[in-house]
């Protein structure tokens, strides 16, 4: 005979009661408990229940199909995490994606506002589309077509975008969030504005793009191009830009707290107005760079080169310098209170107005 999915099931670690179980509890009572738990308010309520929604089959399947359309990010990370692998997947993102894509091909090219989520667009041609606006949440973009395409506003969080052509694309305002646009080429991209908060960029180019005000923090960016790049006013705190081309890059009053500059190339950098807390600069080069006034107190510089930089009254207090190059750089009033400048290199240097005291270690 054939199970009731409304009933209880041995695997159910709670059953009955109206108020919500502890997350620990699982789930209550069956289907019927999941179903409560997914249309609880409480996200982490929501996403334990997801795992718990596989184990009833067809009717588990679609309730997780459902909830790639949850409010919550991280509810449709989870959903789409577990369905990856799944044949239901493949068959709902493949009819999303036909249907616009048929209308592409009969001459249609305004999209806007439309909802794609979880679409499977790879390797479609959407070249000058207007999907302005459009919601395209966790879409398979790798390999299509984007060039002189309108994104600006367009939701694509948590999208792949690996391999996709964006040449001349508009993206300004849109939500990359967790997108990953690994190795992409995004050269004078337009992206003022826009959400990039834990997307994968590394090794991407984006020479000379418009970085304006774009939100970048906790965001992958290992070995990326930025080299002329505008980054004004963008928040990169906790990024790893780790071995990044930032040469001639501008980055104004940018928000730089935490991240990982370790090895980077900032040579002829604009950081005037730059946030340095807690950043690491280890074995970066900012030879020629402006950094007057700039706050490195307790900023690791070890191994940096920092050849023709003008730091003049820049703060140094407690930073590390230790094995620097500092030769010929510009140091009139810098303050090097308890600095450790052990084995830098300061040939050509003038340190006669720099501020030092006691506990400042110099070669």
């Amino acid at each position: 005979m054939a199970e009731n999915p409304d009933l209880p099931r041995d695997y159910d670690a709670v059953k009955g009661g109206e108020n919500p179980a502890p997350l620990s509890g699982v789930v209550l009572g069956g289907l019927q408990g999941v179903q409560m738990r997914l249309a609880s308010s409480i996200v982490e309520h929501r996403v334990a229940a997801l795992t718990e929604a596989l184990k009833y089959g067809e009717v588990g399947l679609d309730l997780l199909i459902q909830a790639l359309q949850d409010e919550s990010l991280q509810v449709c990370a989870q959903a789409y995490s577990l369905l990856r692998n799944q044949p239901a997947l493949a068959e709902y993102s493949t009819k999303l994606g036909k249907e616009l894509l048929s209308r592409y091909a009969a001459g249609e090219r305004n999209f806007a506002r439309v909802d794609l989520r979880w679409a499977n667009l790879r390797k479609a041609l959407l070249r000058g589309a207007d999907l302005s606006g459009a919601d395209l949440r966790g879409s398979d973009l790798s390999g299509t077509n984007l060039s002189l395409a309108d994104l600006s506003g367009t939701n694509l969080s948590l999208a792949d975008l690996r391999g996709a052509s964006l040449r001349e694309a508009s993206l300004n305002r849109a939500n990359l969030s967790r997108a990953n646009l690994s190795g992409l080429n995004l050269i004078w991209a337009s992206l003022r504005g826009a959400n990039l908060r834990e997307a994968s960029l590394n090794k991407a180019s984006l020479n000379r793009a418009d970085l304006r005000e774009v939100d970048l923090s906790s965001a992958d960016l290992r070995e990326v191009d930025l080299r002329e790049a505008n980054l004004r006013g963008a928040n990169l705190s906790m990024a790893n830009l780790r071995g990044a081309d930032l040469n001639i890059a501008n980055l104004r009053e940018a928000i730089l707290r935490e991240a990982d500059l370790s090895k980077a190339c900032l040579r002829e950098a604009k950081l005037i107005g730059a946030d340095f807390g807690g950043v690491d600069l280890s074995g970066a080069d900012l030879s020629r760079t402006k950094l007057i006034g700039a706050d490195f107190g307790g900023v690791d510089l070890s191994g940096a080169k920092l050849i023709g930089a003008d730091l003049s009254g820049a703060d140094l207090r407690r930073a590390k310098l230790i094995g620097a190059d500092l030769s010929g750089a510009i140091l009139r009033d810098a303050d090097f209170y308890g600095a450790d400048l052990s084995g830098t290199k300061l040939s050509r240097t003038d340190l006669r107005k720099a501020f030092y005291d006691d506990e400042t270690i110099f070669p």
